[in-house]
């Protein structure tokens, strides 16, 4: 079998999904924390204990642009 390299508009059309894909996780993400804060609201110990349980999140190995 051999492989052709991708043209440029269906490397084009990839980046475009996959920039649409990351809008909506944006959007989802922003849901979800506006939904959390209205849950939470003034629960101060609950979210001291969500903050430390997501530290982990801010841990550069799990970022995307950490290797």
């Amino acid at each position: 079998m051999v492989h052709r390299p991708a043209s440029n508009d269906c490397v084009a059309a990839r980046q475009r999904r996959l920039h649409e894909l990351g809008d909506l996780v944006d959007d989802t993400a922003a849901a979800f924390t506006k939904a959390m804060d209205r849950r939470i609201g003034g629960d101060v110990s609950l979210v001291r204990r969500l903050g430390t349980q997501a530290d982990w999140l801010e841990d550069p190995c799990w970022s995307p642009s950490g290797n």
